[in-house]
């Protein structure tokens, strides 16, 4: 039985043609320290038209599409196209103890132009409010509801909705508030964490719940999906 050491791997995906997304074991010296599949080091590679045009080198988790929620291992890797050669590429990773995050790669012809974070998303994109684009939507972070002395509640954590466009993502901020009025009562910013520079509370103006007709309420987590 090989020793994780001599433990290899290359695992490659093709998104459009000539563009390459690679996950490949990096040799270890014989003297490192490896004791679990976790130490062993992975380099993530961007590839297109054969050239290499991103490299990154971390720990064996990050990308590991094992550890992230069924959802985004079906949904990832992502590419949304902008043109010839253009587009975005979205790459979920780990984040634990909190929701994975997306991080986008914003291609051009033989580079990376820029790199930001976004949410995961839920699935596939569909146009939600019936305008012919199609939306992708997700949430930051997972939230709770509890029940107190004026009722049932949960922590404020709005879906975002991002449209398809032919420049790429763009957060439909209009969509975004609207949903979030409609489960919420009020906008009250993109991120659960505004909640608390607006009201300089800690998650006290949460919307209510229906009281449950029996039986007990315990405190558990949710997903917050929202009204989608």
């Amino acid at each position: 039985m090989p020793s994780l050491h001599n433990l290899a791997f290359a695992d490659d995906t093709t998104l459009a043609p000539g563009l390459v997304v690679g996950y490949h074991s990096i040799p270890r010296a014989d003297t490192a320290i490896v004791g679990d599949p976790g130490d062993i080091k992975i380099a993530f590679t961007i590839r297109q038209s054969g050239k290499e045009i991103y490299r990154d080198t971390t720990d064996g988790l990050a990308y590991d599409l094992s550890v992230l929620e069924p959802l985004a291992r079906h949904l990832y890797p992502l590419w949304i196209p902008t043109g010839p050669g253009r587009g975005e590429l979205l790459i979920a990773y780990d984040n634990r103890p909190l929701k994975a995050l997306a991080r986008r790669f914003f291609i051009e012809p033989d580079r990376v132009a820029h790199i930001d974070t976004l949410l995961t998303f839920d699935g596939p994109a569909r146009d939600v409010d019936h305008d012919g684009r199609a939306e992708f939507s997700g949430f930051y972070s997972w939230g709770e509801q509890w029940e107190d002395t004026r009722g049932r509640r949960r922590m404020y954590i709005p879906t975002l909705y991002y449209e398809v466009r032919p420049s790429g993502l763009v957060l439909d901020s209009a969509l975004t508030q609207r949903k979030a009025k409609a489960q919420y009562g009020a906008f009250y910013g993109y991120k659960d964490s505004d909640i608390k520079t607006l009201t300089n509370q800690s998650f006290t103006l949460n919307s209510e719940l229906p009281r449950p007709t029996g039986g007990a309420f315990s405190l558990q987590n949710s997903f917050a999906l929202g009204n989608r």
